[in-house]
């Protein structure tokens, strides 16, 4: 390894021309490891900035200059611990160096220039899209509203149906009462109340009248005094239940009393069931 002549102004030199780690190594034939230890000797606490430099010059990937001779300075320890990088005087680059800097961002502004054109379109469309939501967003509320427009109208509606069905029930309920009321009555004086005497006598509590078909019920007092019912009861009795069954027959509804308890007995035997 000759890092006889590797001096700090040397490699910032080189550095300053645009060498790379590896064209140091060449040049002081040794590896990037005994590079970076001999810097870190050299510059100290400035090391890693050195080695950042090398790293940029091989980023910038700029042909290879001509081998240019540098040249030897005697070093001291005392103009070492006086020079500093930034008492150095940098070197102007070339212009093929700019040149070739200006076609890099000319190239980068390009690029640029396509990535914002491209966004930009992008963003136009989400954009477009972006009004027809809102316009379609709009429509669903003005659909929205004329829903609940309508919904408040039937709501409405319906109350009103509510009230007057209640008013109707209440009319119901009042002319159902009414309609009882009739139809008891009807059946009050529809009911007639027929009293058989024991004399033999018919009556009602009205004092009313029955006008009888003689041969009616006369040929029902033949037939009832065949009947063994009747074979224990007076003549008068059986003719007296003849034309009770025939008044009873011409009444709607009628309720029978009788006076002699023996006479209804027969009569209700006679003619199969009680009629209240």
């Amino acid at each position: 390894m000759n890092f006889r002549t590797a001096t700090c102004i040397k490699i910032k030199t080189l550095i300053k021309q645009g060498h790379t780690r590896e064209e140091l190594c060449e040049r002081f034939e040794c590896t990037e490891e005994e590079l970076e230890e001999h810097i870190h000797l050299l510059f100290k606490a400035d090391s890693d900035g050195v080695l950042r430099n090398l790293d940029a010059n091989r980023k910038k990937a700029r042909p290879k200059p001509r081998e240019e001779v540098v040249e030897e300075v005697a070093e001291s320890s005392d103009l070492e611990s006086v020079t500093t990088p930034e008492q150095e005087r940098p070197t102007d680059p070339s212009i093929d160096e700019l040149r070739a800097r200006e076609q890099n961002l000319s190239d980068k502004v390009m690029s640029l220039e396509v990535s914002h054109e491209e966004l930009k379109g992008k963003r136009r469309a989400i954009l477009k899209s972006l009004r027809g939501i809102s316009e379609e967003l709009e429509g669903l509320e003005r659909q929205a509203q004329s829903c609940r427009d309508r919904a408040t109208k039937l709501v409405a509606q319906a109350d009103e149906i509510a009230s007057a069905m209640n008013d109707i029930s209440d009319k119901r309920r009042d002319v159902r009462l009414e309609l009882e009321e009739i139809r008891r009555k009807i059946e009050e004086k529809s009911t007639v109340s027929i009293y058989v005497y024991a004399d033999g006598q018919i009556g009602t509590p009205d004092n009313q009248e029955f006008v009888l078909d003689d041969e009616g019920y006369l040929a029902l007092k033949d037939e009832l005094l065949a009947r063994d019912e009747c074979l224990d009861i007076r003549v008068r009795d059986v003719v007296t239940l003849a034309r009770v069954k025939i008044i009873s027959e011409k009444a709607t509804k009628f309720s029978l009393v009788f006076e002699d308890q023996t006479l209804e007995s027969v009569f209700f035997t006679l003619f199969t069931e009680k009629v209240d």
